[in-house]
């Protein structure tokens, strides 16, 4: 007989497997919501698609349902942010050309 228990998840249940990989989603999450607010997030690896949990646990239905509108709500509130990232943007371009000289030449050759 052929164990078919996924690599690294030997003694762990699969509730433990999804809640871990719902913990690194719900971080992911929270730096979106930093980096849209923003503010400086801190770092985290970059969330990729977990392999090899098995079945779904109904047990943690609730909590990713709350996850998934969490991420709805940030993906709704993308244009807002971006328009203000733009506007800051914008204005931080005008600023710097009306506050920084113009660029003048360091050197003239005059063996021309």
């Amino acid at each position: 007989m052929e164990d078919s228990t996924p690599a690294g998840t030997v003694g762990v249940t699969p509730v433990e497997s999804w809640g871990r990989a719902l913990d690194a989603l719900e971080a992911q999450i929270l730096i979106g919501r930093q980096l849209a607010e923003g503010r400086s997030p801190a770092v985290l690896a970059p969330w990729s698609e977990p392999t090899d949990l098995g079945p779904f646990p109904a047990e943690l239905l609730d909590r990713a349902r709350e996850l998934r509108e969490q991420q709805q709500g940030l993906l709704a509130d993308l244009p807002e942010f971006i328009g203000r990232i733009r506007k800051q943007l914008s204005l931080t371009r005008k600023v710097s050309g009306a506050t920084s000289a113009a660029r003048r030449p360091v050197y003239i050759d005059h063996s021309a």
